[in-house]
């Protein structure tokens, strides 16, 4: 979108789709209405069909095309006697030779490059910061997950297969996790300890550093690009279209019955701006989808309708719809008022809300994902604060077996709220799910920051840590999470509640 941004004068791409309309059918208007076509090379685009067969077309129309070298592959005999402009190093050099070759031409003195290997710096600094944080991530063994994650990421940033979310929890979680290593090293009891004290605190102070930067460059606009679609960061404009009186149009929402909350919210939104709910799916002016892991198709027609898919959680629309023009609202509906106010002028709609298709990657709304995370966060820290403690030689047989059955309660409880959270299904799929799972495991951590204390207020030496403590921080971040999680979700109730499947 940004080769095409600087190529033309008009939006990207994507933001000049109309929603409800066939992609198809507008990208053939795109190419009839065009001098020029740029045509991003890379593995992926030369191995799609889509893309062939617009290319073919635009061989036939013999106009001209110019090839924006993203990767050096194979390409086919048509293509290869086309201008080009290697983006594989500089992105900002090449824009400026794309903007002169496509003002002055200029003959190529050898044929586009498909061998070779070049990549920006951005992604060269990426990969060896990567490297610090798989070192680091390393003395956060006992969190199992981390260097699970952290320790490959400077061949996936290499391979651009990284998932941005997963990758950023962890980065996030690391210095945490070190933290509770170095309290472990503390411990004067401890014979498992072979990395000293001294050496775990430089690895944490480090880590204060090395891991917001990680994110950083992650998150810059040149890891962006060089991402596939995981590593894409999601993000959600905010647009107010100010005092327009809206001309009405009729409407249609096609749900499945656990999108009623959804639904009845964009409906209330749109009959309060004038708009004319219409029972018939096949007469109403404009048809609203919303696809979730309930629904993935309509019986709505692109082709005749407009129809507007709205993606309220992550899922694989149907090839009909998945060659429509979509909104998202997978981070919570909070563009109602918009989608209203413009929901007879379809172009500037999309403008307003679209983003750019970035894969089917997880979204999730803001107190959604900051419970998934949390819980997230609490499995790997109480895995090791019981490894830990298990490894300081503390634990009587009782104590161990009573401590596995308890760490495996707690674990069962936040896997099944995680993928109930995620999914939208099962039981624990409710505002009252999830209260009764969070009472329930802390009622599961009291006995271990109570059995913890005990341990410590027994010790003769109580300036150092013992093992056990390591389990009262651990139910001590439990208690202090769940409380600032339960206000951030207060502030977040209305789309909290739409999240959930209706259940009747």
């Amino acid at each position: 979108t940004e080769v095409l941004r600087a190529a033309q004068k008009d939006p990207e791409d994507y933001r000049s789709l109309i929603p409800g309309s066939p992609w198809s059918e507008q990208i053939q208007k795109g190419i009839d209405g065009s001098d020029v076509i740029v045509l991003v090379v890379s593995r992926d685009a030369i191995a799609s069909k889509n893309v062939e067969l617009e290319w073919h077309m635009v061989i036939q129309q013999k106009k001209r095309i110019i090839l924006a070298i993203f990767e050096a592959v194979d390409l086919p005999p048509e293509l290869e006697q086309y201008e080009w402009v290697d983006f594989r190093g500089s992105f900002t050099k090449g824009l400026k030779k794309l903007k002169r070759q496509i003002e002055t031409p200029e003959a190529e003195e050898r044929p586009a490059p498909e061998t070779g290997f070049k990549i920006p710096f951005i992604v060269w600094l990426s990969i060896l910061v990567s490297i610090g944080t798989a070192f680091l991530s390393i003395y956060a063994w006992w969190t199992i997950l981390l260097p699970f994650l952290l320790v490959p990421l400077p061949y996936h940033i290499f391979k651009r297969d990284y998932v941005y979310t997963r990758v950023q929890a962890a980065l996030w979680m690391l210095p945490l996790g070190l933290l509770f290593q170095l309290a472990n090293s503390m411990n004067i009891n401890s014979t498992t300890s072979i990395v000293s004290t001294e050496t775990i605190n430089m690895v944490t102070t480090l880590s204060l550093f090395i891991c917001p930067l990680m994110i950083y460059l992650l998150s810059s606009k040149g890891m962006q690009r060089w991402g596939k679609p995981g590593a894409i960061r999601t993000i959600f404009k905010s647009h107010a279209p100010g005092n327009i009186q809206p001309e009405p149009v009729s409407f249609h929402i096609d749900f499945a019955p656990q999108d009623r909350y959804v639904a009845n919210a964009l409906s209330t939104t749109l009959e309060k701006h004038g708009h004319k709910k219409h029972d018939d799916i096949d007469s109403a002016q404009a048809v609203f989808v919303l696809v979730s892991s309930f629904k993935t198709d309509t019986q709505a027609n692109p082709e005749k309708q407009v129809v507007f898919p709205i993606l309220v959680q992550s899922a694989t629309p149907s090839e009909k719809l998945s060659k429509v023009q979509w909104i998202d609202f997978r981070n919570g509906m909070h563009h109602l008022e918009s989608v209203a106010k413009l929901l007879h002028d379809p172009a500037n709609l999309l403008r307003a809300l679209g983003i750019r298709p970035a894969g089917n990657q997880l979204v999730l709304p803001a107190g959604i994902q900051s419970m998934v995370n949390f819980l997230a966060m609490m499995a790997i820290f109480t895995i090791g604060a019981f490894t830990l403690d298990l490894a300081s030689n503390q634990s009587n047989p009782i104590t161990l077996c009573i401590g596995i059955i308890v760490l495996l309660m707690i674990l069962f409880l936040i896997y099944k709220l995680i993928t109930a959270l995620i999914r939208r299904q099962g039981r624990l799929a409710s505002i009252y799910g999830v209260i009764g799972v969070f009472v329930f495991l802390g009622i599961l951590y009291l006995p271990l920051l109570f059995s913890g204390a005990g341990t410590y207020m027994l010790d003769e030496n109580k300036t150092e840590f013992n093992g056990s403590m390591l389990t009262v921080f651990t139910s001590m971040i439990y208690v202090i999470g769940t409380a600032l999680i339960a206000l951030y979700n207060l502030l977040q109730i209305k789309h909290i509640w739409r999240w959930f499947p209706s259940r009747s």
